[in-house]
């Protein structure tokens, strides 16, 4: 009864949920392609709703039903240019977690925009968690064939639209892409020097590259396989990988949301610990070089591994669709409230 008495005392002790506004940009192009296509959304699709299971935004509603923070938000209208005035109207919190990407290929900030939200941040001490300044890899021609073109817009190359990317093997047919495609379109698109990725010849005939999903800190690898050379997770076989290492500090985590009474009498963990020190290390190494200086926390890239193992990272995203099982996304989860706690000081 002592014990009964001591857990009721410190339940109801419980800390004030830390406020939290995602702040994002509104999208009416996505927000067209996602009321027709495959998502399956209802035909009275709102704008507000467009970022309803992208990462962390999901991971921030479950947060929001244990009610560990209360969670707003507050999309910004699509714009050519940002202002101060965009800023100042948003509402205080205690953490300001950020979506600027755009979709657009041009860079719709300026030094000024950032100035006016750290300032602000200072002021009223709120702690800020993926204010990026930067939407892309930088689109720099490579030296050397074959290349692949495809469109800057996130998520508009697909393997179901010719014209959306095209894959090219010398110099003269780069000329007749770009006398095809026109100056003005083809200032749409990012060229990228073709890279095959090591794992190819044990997955042949089969494509693969590595998806990292980075939350906070942590790191989970998906490997996709696809037979397409354009690789989508609708196209494609996905096996999730976790940092071995990582498994001793999770495992009763993943007890706690494991069924209680497991009828082939294991969990269900619907992903690996697997990979050596060296294999993580240097993907760990790849994105904080790549996030230094960036202030991106949160976020996905595609990385491709070549022969003499340098990693490549050939897309990026601040929010992504990804999708997770029960024990994976709690992971996840954790991660990122770990991740608001670090930034919000009590």
């Amino acid at each position: 009864m002592e014990v009964e008495r001591d857990i009721k005392s410190m339940s109801s002790s419980t800390p004030t949920p830390i406020t939290v506004t995602l702040i994002y940009i509104e999208n009416p192009h996505l927000t067209r392609s996602y009321k027709k296509k495959r998502w399956g959304f209802s035909k009275n699709l709102k704008n507000k709703f467009i970022h309803r299971d992208f990462i962390p935004n999901n991971l921030l509603e479950q947060l929001h039903k244990e009610k560990k923070i209360v969670l707003s938000t507050v999309a910004l209208p699509l714009k050519e240019k940002y202002d101060v005035e965009d800023i100042q109207n948003i509402p205080s919190a205690d953490v300001w977690i950020f979506s600027l990407l755009s979709y657009i290929p041009s860079l719709p900030f300026d030094e000024s925009f950032y100035k006016v939200i750290k300032d602000r941040s200072m002021k009223d001490a709120i702690k800020l968690i993926n204010l990026t300044s930067h939407v892309g890899l930088a689109n720099k021609e490579p030296s050397v064939y074959p290349r692949i073109t495809k469109r800057k817009e996130n998520g508009l190359t697909s393997i179901h639209d010719s014209e959306s990317y095209a894959i090219l093997q010398n110099d003269q047919a780069q000329k007749e892409w770009e006398r095809k495609t026109g100056e003005k379109w083809k200032a749409k698109y990012v060229m990228e020097e073709l890279l095959s990725h090591k794992l190819n010849s044990t997955f042949q005939p089969f494509y693969c590259i590595e998806r990292l999903v980075y939350i906070c800190g942590d790191l989970t690898i998906g490997i996709r396989v696809s037979p397409h050379l354009i690789i989508k997770q609708t196209n494609s076989v996905t096996s999730y990988m976790r940092d071995p290492r990582l498994l001793k500090s999770e495992f009763d985590l993943l007890c706690t949301i494991a069924p209680s009474n497991p009828k082939n009498g294991s969990l269900p963990i619907t992903f690996c610990y697997s990979g050596d020190a060296s294999f993580w290390d240097r993907r760990y190494k790849c994105i904080a070089d790549f996030a230094q200086g960036r202030n991106l926390e949160i976020g996905t890239f595609d990385v491709i591994e070549d022969k003499e193992k340098n990693l490549h990272i050939i897309d990026y995203n601040e929010h992504t669709w990804e999708k997770a099982h029960t024990d994976l996304f709690s992971l996840w989860v954790r991660a990122l409230y770990r991740g608001i706690e670090k930034k919000y000081v009590h």
